[in-house]
């Protein structure tokens, strides 16, 4: 009895010292990210004294109790500034993310503006232009799924909503991470509270002409099996959720707020199988449309990589250069056995 209490003691012990380390290298992570001047060397310096705790903690007993009180406070305190740390509108944006939409709905109409609509040339070269547009939520009768792939990256794509209206006008919604002049994303920058989180509203010719024509991105574009009344449900909830950014702003996440994962809970509303949502491949967003193959094509005539290949867009919408007449062409031949 006593070897296995001193095995459980031992094990307790190096669990708390794992807890101890992996707290400390969070913490070292929030000091480097957020403090202004000589982040590396303050994120350097807490490491050290993290250290020299953990050392006094385990092999100078007499020592123990005040240098775990000393840990314990030093954690606390980042943990407690981690809390303090709060996202805002009012920054210096960069100029793709520097208006965020604004709706208002009325009955049936829904009226937004700061629509954007940039007119490119090149990447980097583009007319910046926003338009309001007025929307007949009862005109509204499908839903696009875009997934959008560079670097040649199969595992994470950008996701783009695509609401299409009966009357032949679309509506593109993409929730993006919002930087400041001078900043670059990176995925662990995502999970520190670097960056702004927003929605675009925007044309297809924006949105979309960009990734296919001027980024030649590999874009695949599915309609979704979704009902008009569907539809209508997920687009309002997520342009009430874009106008709550107004007044609410949030935080872009790598992991719970990335462009998938920020719209599943808009899309969750509308699931008719809302476990779908609780498989990796959201997460690994890249292998989404796997999921709307196994969900759709139910007789499986024709492989998935068939079925992926009839969904990529880029190709044909490159020959595509009036941006006036993108959306038709882009819908004109578009694949859906549902």
């Amino acid at each position: 009895m006593t070897g296995r209490h001193h095995i459980f003691r031992k094990l307790c012990w190096t669990a708390a010292v794992l807890a101890y380390w992996l707290l400390c290298a969070w913490c070292s992570m929030v000091v480097y990210y957020h403090l202004p001047f000589l982040p590396q060397l303050c994120a350097c310096g807490y490491v050290l004294i993290a250290a020299a705790l953990s050392i006094i903690i385990v092999f100078v007993k007499r020592k123990r109790f005040i240098a775990s009180v000393i840990a314990a406070f030093l954690l606390l305190i980042v943990i407690a500034w981690w809390f303090t740390i709060t996202p805002t509108n009012n920054a210096d944006w960069q100029i793709s993310w520097a208006k965020m939409p604004a709706i208002e709905v009325n009955n049936h109409i829904l009226s937004i503006h700061n629509i954007r609509d940039f007119n490119y040339r090149s990447e980097n070269d583009y007319d910046i232009k926003y338009i309001s547009g007025d929307y007949d939520l009862n005109k509204l009768d499908k839903v696009m799924l875009i997934l959008s792939y560079w670097d040649g990256n199969t595992a994470v794509a950008h996701t783009i909503l695509d609401f299409g209206f009966n009357d032949g006008r679309w509506l593109a919604i993409s929730s993006e991470t919002r930087l400041k002049n001078g900043q670059q994303q990176t995925a662990i920058g995502g999970l520190f509270k670097q960056y702004g989180s927003l929605f675009i509203i925007g044309t297809e010719a924006d949105l979309l002409m960009l990734r296919t024509n001027y980024r030649k991105e590999q874009v695949y574009m599915y309609q979704l099996r979704s009902t008009p009344a569907e539809c209508r449900t997920l687009l309002l909830d997520l342009v009430n959720r874009s106008n709550k950014l107004i007044t609410h702003p949030q935080f872009y996440n790598t992991i719970t707020g990335n462009c998938m994962t920020s719209l599943i809970p808009s899309m969750r509303k509308v699931a008719h199988n809302k476990d779908v949502f609780k498989d990796i491949r959201f997460l690994k967003n890249g292998y989404s449309d796997q999921i709307i193959y196994e969900q759709n094509i139910k007789s499986k005539e024709i492989s998935y990589e068939q079925f992926r290949l009839e969904h990529y867009i880029t190709p044909r919408m490159q020959e595509i250069t009036d941006r006036d007449k993108y959306s038709e062409a882009l819908h004109r031949n578009a694949q859906t056995r549902w």
